[in-house]
């Protein structure tokens, strides 16, 4: 099963935009409380961690993925990997500063994939309950990812 979904968000930061492009930039920071993100790990400009998903019938699972931070004069971009195994996440994003009447504008575009190796499905009530579990996952992940605006707002605010 492979679950795409892709937001863009705009938030505000109260500082000039030089400041609001070193946040962005400050994976540790940035993306510290972010709900949906846990084991967050930053190694030159690798980052890794876990993606909290609630997958039907199997409960929350932790997805490893892995991105590459690459800085850009406005902002930053992270650029997914693959990975391997049974369940993993792909997660890229741009984030693209502005200046705004009152500090500045964040503009970002967040695109996950999600990976999930189902028991193979040959009979009919197989392949209903995998189009069951891939409605239900997507729509989980599409409501995950609201909760991204409130992460990144509340590392501004910390």
């Amino acid at each position: 099963m492979q679950i795409n979904v892709q937001r863009q968000f705009t938030i505000s930061h109260p500082s000039p935009p030089l400041e609001a492009t070193q946040y962005v930039r400050d994976i540790n920071k940035s993306l510290s409380h972010v709900s949906f993100i846990k084991n967050l790990r930053l190694e030159g400009d690798l980052v890794t961690a876990d993606l909290a998903v609630d997958v039907p019938f199997l409960g929350e699972q932790l997805l490893d993925f892995a991105s590459r931070l690459e800085p850009h004069p406005d902002g930053a971009n992270l650029i997914g990997l693959e990975q391997s195994g049974r369940a993993w996440a792909m997660v890229s994003g741009q984030a693209r500063v502005s200046s705004a009447p009152q500090g500045s504008s964040i503009e970002y575009a967040l695109h996950i994939t999600v990976f999930i190796a189902l028991p193979s499905s040959e009979k009919w009530g197989g392949k209903a309950f995998e189009k069951m579990a891939q409605a239900t996952a997507e729509k989980a992940i599409e409501r995950l990812t609201l909760e991204f605006p409130r992460g990144i707002a509340a590392g501004i605010e910390s």
